[in-house]
């Protein structure tokens, strides 16, 4: 059973949006995104960590936990000393989050043109710039 494989990427892009925001000077988001990033991470290591060995969904956890505690403790720090910004609620975080967008667009499928047998359909005259406009 795969625990926690959408919980980690889930993280880490609140994470990057946490280092968009203030990178845009908005250091009061940043500390949201990365407090959000922070529990999702420490929660995602409490459910997976077996008592007796270290699975790896937890391990890598552990070491974004890491990373995360450091950037959470440089944003707060800078939030509560230079910007003074509020940190918006988990409610106002999520309307923040893109929706994404799809990876491959759908294209329509048309049926090739036949090379033999019977022709059910008149193939298109070629059209090509000047067509019919000889000298």
């Amino acid at each position: 059973m795969l625990i926690g494989t959408s919980q980690i990427p889930q993280a880490l892009a609140k994470k990057y949006l946490a280092m968009d925001a203030n990178a845009k000077q908005n250091v009061g988001t940043a500390v949201g995104f990365i407090k959000e990033t922070k529990e999702s991470l420490h929660s995602l290591m409490k459910s997976t960590l077996p008592k007796t060995s270290t699975s790896t969904v937890a391990s890598r956890a552990a070491q974004e936990e890491a990373i995360v505690n450091e950037m959470f403790t440089t944003y707060n720090k800078v939030n509560d000393t230079v910007t003074f910004q509020a940190v918006p609620t988990k409610a106002d975080l999520q309307t923040m989050i893109p929706g994404g967008r799809p990876l491959l667009n759908v294209k329509k499928y048309s049926l090739p043109l036949q090379a033999f047998g019977p022709v059910t359909e008149k193939p298109e005259t070629a059209r090509y710039a000047l067509a019919g406009g000889y000298f």
